[in-house]
């Protein structure tokens, strides 16, 4: 357990801070390089069809800031680091998610940490993106549902798919007609974005009459956000997605 820790801790705190230090100039050195990017298994800018899309209800209109991409403060930073290293270890996945769900903390402007920002990169975000093969080029704008589901399957002793790619849930697991739940909701994007892999992941909590009622990041739900760590139904297909699989945990 101490050494877990020990990787969880350089892990987060390496990814994070390369993410917020250094990944303009890793965009720009590789930028012209598709295939580096390729061999190393990164999902970069060039491969993401539309920065941070919203994950919403259906017919819920669209509310909210900008997400910010500009660098975070150095308390920002340090507060999401601890609040990053202070989450429950050996537990439950949905304990995990409902932990930063639930964190009150905001920056001086006022933003929630488990809410994407106007301005700046929030750092907390960011700093899910450390369990994955990914640097997030855009700050909190590259889509991170399946950076979120990767930081709470590793904290409670799962193994992830090392992917920010929401597809890479697709295969993850055994499927299943009767989810539990703590189980993954997957659902792809319509046309040739999904055939890419693109689309959403989150935990499953009920089935109910209108959708699917599930915890994960990137979503809205009633926070009236353009993104953040919440509860919202979803139904099994809408205009941008269609439900894809639900996948066991265990």
């Amino acid at each position: 357990m101490t050494t877990r820790r020990k990787l969880l801790s350089i892990s987060t705190i390496g990814g994070a801070t390369t993410a917020l230090l250094a990944s303009k100039a890793f965009a720009q050195s590789v930028s012209t390089d598709k295939n580096l990017l390729r061999e190393f298994g990164f999902v970069g800018p060039a491969d993401d069809p539309e920065f941070g899309p919203t994950i919403r209800a259906k017919d819920e209109p669209l509310v909210g800031n900008v997400v910010g991409s500009a660098p975070s403060r150095p308390e920002e930073v340090a507060t999401a680091f601890r609040l990053l290293l202070n989450a429950p270890r050996d537990t439950n996945q949905l304990a995990i998610a409902s932990y930063f769900e639930t964190i009150p903390n905001k920056n001086a402007d006022g933003e929630p940490y488990n809410f994407e920002w106007s301005n700046r990169a929030n750092p907390l975000i960011v700093g899910f993106f450390s369990l994955t093969n990914t640097l997030p080029s855009e700050g909190d704008q590259t889509s991170w549902c399946a950076a979120f589901a990767n930081f709470c399957l590793y904290l409670s002793g799962h193994k992830g798919t090392f992917s920010a790619l929401s597809g890479s849930f697709r295969k993850y697991g055994q499927p299943t007609d009767n989810p539990k739940p703590g189980d993954l909701v997957v659902f792809s994007k319509w046309g040739e974005d999904g055939k890419k892999g693109f689309g959403h992941v989150g935990f499953f909590l009920a089935m109910e009459q209108d959708g699917i009622k599930m915890l994960g990041g990137n979503q809205r739900g009633a926070t009236r956000s353009t993104g953040a760590v919440t509860t919202t139904t979803m139904p099994k297909q809408s205009a941008d997605l269609v439900l894809h699989s639900f996948r066991q945990v265990s």
